[in-house]
């Protein structure tokens, strides 16, 4: 009876190391795939903000230049030397943000009466004898219909030229708002065309490891970008397999069903963000897949979203389980100790016989080359064992941790009942995983995953539970850092667009609230094209860190700099007494230039335009007070630059 007790015991004793090896492997596995989930999402929550920030950009260039004096007093007059005047000015403006292909007024008949296209780098104004009639174009009629001040969003397409679709492929999104004369008739519209691989371009360099299975797909589940390019624009050629929803519909189903998330398939993991490219006072409509014919669906601006997707294949996702060598070794001796249980158990059923120095001997070294923290307590959770990782993980020795209950290395940051909660799990589905949070010897906080399992008899009564735990502090802290990235500029450290709409719009409910005012100051560099152009971009760089720095010389505590893109600052002046008190800062702000960039005596001065303006006289609005902001440092550039520019109200 003594020997089949040993049995029995040793039995139990090399079910529970091997079931130590696999906890280890499957915890390393789950953080690694943890690790990459993350990835995924600060992948797309950087993307989404990008794309969010873009379209805003372009909305303030439109409402800038359909309200610039140039194009109004053209509208007006009608006059050969107004155009040529205005042509001038939208060819500088055409040059200077070279992301536009077409920058167009149509007329109210359709007929475009100007029209400059980017080619080749170069903007060119197209002569009158070559101007089109787009009467027949959807975004034509769908922009003309609308009130003045409202803005139209085409749907992401293909450029079209004469009467085909344009090729190479140029993706384009159309915004347009109807222009009126000074007596309140309408003449026609004013349309940017985007060049949408701009888009792409800036997806690529901000999420460059992503990239590679990145895709932007409509509503109706067809990809405007995919990396494989021939599945893209399937809806322009009414080719319905080009379309996610016609590939995978059980994963295009998932996607569609939440605003984001993510979930692993067959295929590998799947991360989806919606993406509403609206603003407020913006409309869109379906568009048409045929060349002359109107949009199928006018102003469905609640359904008009985008789904930005990452599609990490299933031999990626996997990868992890190759990693780690540990992680392998692990799995191969707990394979082995099962192996050998039965083995043993044979012979013991045969023979009688069991060797406890070879069974204790192979079960410590499976402990002992356990990266992760062992620890294995009996049913009233009393420890009764560790191993070196615990301790070097916890900074507890054997000694200080052997009969105690493991709740003495509580955090303090989890609720009392989280403990209570994680406990009844394990005696009802015998087992539990996940994050929590402990304090080291030293005091120190860190985070652990950990995995719990009871061992059970075979009575079926639980003996022992084994807990394994993996120190992920450090992966905490990259979700962290991740998390800081969606917020913030990475060249500079300075909030990002996103970080100040947020703040712009928490400060707009102050304000409302307590009837304050406070100020926007739209700060772009003058001559930062010629930096990059002439010194490159890292010399660009370096400008655009030490422009961060001077910049934020000038401000208070309570106020904010933010780089929204590009060569382009924000600063969110709140509390304020009055005008004079902006002038100053805007003076400040100014006096921190000229930067010389570049050899003594051979450089570049580069100066700063400034555009202000004030909540509530300006706007109401995150969006109307940025784009007055932004239309006010338009005109300081107007003005010969180096200056600053009050808002002067109009939209």
């Amino acid at each position: 009876m003594l020997t089949f007790a040993w049995i029995a015991l040793g039995l139990l004793a090399v079910i529970a190391f091997s079931a130590i090896a696999y906890l280890a492997y499957a915890s390393d596995l789950a953080i690694a795939h943890a690790r990459q989930e993350a990835h995924e999402r600060a992948a797309l929550n950087a993307t989404a903000g990008l794309i969010a920030h873009t379209l805003q950009s372009i909305n303030r260039d439109l409402l800038y230049l359909a309200h610039e004096k140039l194009f109004n007093q053209l509208l007006n007059s009608d006059s050969e030397a107004d155009k040529e005047s205005l042509i001038d000015e939208w060819l500088a403006f055409s040059r200077s943000k070279a992301i536009y292909d077409k920058l167009r007024w149509i007329d109210e008949r359709g007929k475009e009466r100007v029209r400059i296209n980017y080619v080749i780098d170069t903007p060119q104004s197209v002569p009158e004898k070559l101007l089109q009639d787009r009467s027949l174009r959807y975004f034509f009629h769908d922009t003309l219909s609308l009130q003045p001040l409202e803005i139209y969003v085409s749907p992401f397409d293909l450029n079209v030229e004469g009467e085909e679709i344009e090729e190479p492929f140029k993706p384009t999104i159309r915004i347009g708002t109807p222009v009126i004369d000074s007596c309140g008739q309408r003449r026609g519209i004013l349309m940017l065309n985007y060049l949408g691989q701009d888009l792409f371009n800036n997806i690529q360099q901000t999420i460059p490891d992503t990239n590679p299975h990145f895709c932007l797909l409509n509503s109706e589940g067809y990809w405007l970008r995919s990396p494989i390019a021939a599945d893209t624009w399937g809806f322009m050629f009414n080719r319905m397999d080009l379309s996610l929803a016609s590939r995978n519909p059980a994963a295009w189903q998932k996607i569609m069903a939440h605003r984001s998330g993510q979930f692993v398939g067959p295929e590998g993991l799947w991360t989806f963000e919606t993406i509403y490219p609206l603003l407020e006072g913006q409309k869109t409509s379906s568009g048409s897949t045929r060349v002359f014919s109107p949009s199928q669906t006018p102003n469905v601006a609640e359904q008009y979203f985008w789904k930005a997707v990452t599609l990490l294949p299933r031999s990626h996702y996997d990868a992890v389980k190759h990693m780690h060598a540990g992680a392998n070794i692990l799995r191969h001796v707990g394979a082995g100790l099962f192996g050998l249980a039965r083995l043993w158990q044979n012979r013991a059923q045969s023979q009688g016989a069991y060797s406890t120095s070879s069974r204790d001997e192979l079960a410590a070294q499976v402990v002992e080359h356990t990266a992760e923290g062992v620890m294995i307590t009996d049913a009233a959770i009393h420890i009764q064992m560790i191993n070196a990782a615990f301790s070097r993980i916890t900074g507890y020795s054997a000694s200080e941790t052997i009969g105690r209950n493991p709740f003495f290395l509580q955090s303090g940051d989890h609720p009392a009942d989280f403990y209570q909660t994680l406990w009844a799990q394990v005696i009802k589905d015998q087992s539990w995983q996940g994050e929590i949070w402990c304090r080291r010897k030293n005091g120190e906080l860190f985070a652990e995953w950990l995995t719990v399992s009871a061992l059970r008899n075979s009575r079926g009564a639980v003996t022992h539970y084994i807990c394994l735990f993996s120190d992920i502090t450090r992966l905490k802290e990259s979700e962290q850092r991740m998390e800081y990235f969606a917020h913030h500029d990475t060249l500079t450290g300075l909030p990002n667009s996103r970080l100040l709409n947020a703040r712009l719009e928490h400060t707009i409910q102050l304000a409302q609230r307590s009837n304050r005012q406070f100020a926007l100051l739209f700060i772009d560099l003058d001559h930062f094209k010629s930096v990059n152009d002439q010194l490159g971009h890292a010399a660009g760089d370096e400008l655009l860190k030490d422009v961060a720095k001077r910049l934020s010389r000038t401000l208070r505590n309570e106020d904010t700099l933010a780089r929204i893109g590009g060569d382009e600052f924000v600063i969110l002046l709140e509390n304020l007494g009055d005008q004079d008190d902006v002038n100053r800062v805007a003076q400040a702000v100014l006096e921190q230039f000229p930067c010389h960039v570049g050899a003594p005596g051979s450089g570049i001065e580069v100066t700063a335009s400034v555009g202000i303006s004030f909540y509530p006289r300006h706007g109401t609005t995150a969006a109307m007070l940025l784009g007055k902001a932004d239309h006010a440092m338009y005109e300081a550039k107007r003005h010969g630059r180096n200056q600053a520019q009050m808002s002067n109200g109009g939209v």
